[in-house]
């Protein structure tokens, strides 16, 4: 159910956004990274991104793919995380002329790799991801700004004994509205 009520929203963020006037954005983002494998924390890691939408005054879409490679804090395995993710928000009105705060949600696909070699286990899985993602925006000029913002993603996976269950990241974007 959650699944569909999540595509329903994306399609009808989208129709709205198609039917307005919007401009075209296209972003890179750097992350501290935290996955959850199976109960395990794991290490804050660096990860990346970049993303590319659309954008009105007050709402955006867009497309992001995301790379998280990671070590066990307690060194017994690593993981290798890809994200694919449809993000739909909402932006504020503007504050003292140049910042904004946003708020909204994200859906999509994940492949993720982990390996236990204290197990000897090494296993990949492709699954659905969503989650929600808030945070502030700081526009340098009317085509450039930075995004800072927490993103917190839950998935799928419970096919197997080590299951990665979900990420949280703290990240900065530069976007550039085209």
């Amino acid at each position: 159910m959650k699944k569909i009520l999540l595509t329903l929203a994306a399609l009808a963020l989208a129709s709205s956004l198609q039917a307005q006037e919007y401009e075209s954005m296209l972003g890179f983002e750097l992350a501290q990274t935290r996955g959850y494998v199976s109960n395990t924390n794991y290490r804050w890691s660096n990860s990346f991104g970049a993303r590319v939408g659309a954008e009105t005054g007050l709402s955006r879409v867009y497309v992001n793919y995301n790379y998280i490679d990671a070590d066990s804090s307690v060194s017994t395995g690593t993981y290798a995380i890809q994200t694919l993710e449809l993000n739909i928000e909402a932006k504020t009105r503007p504050y003292f002329d140049r910042l904004r705060g946003f708020a909204g949600g994200h859906v999509g696909a994940v492949y993720s790799r982990i390996k236990v070699p204290i197990r000897n286990f090494d296993q990949d899985d492709f699954d659905l991801i969503y989650g929600v993602q808030g945070g502030m925006i700081v526009e340098f000029t009317d085509n450039l700004y930075l995004e800072i913002g927490y993103k917190y993603s839950w998935t799928q996976s419970k096919e197997y004994d080590v299951n990665f269950e979900r990420l949280e990241s703290v990240y900065g974007a530069f976007n550039f509205k085209i």
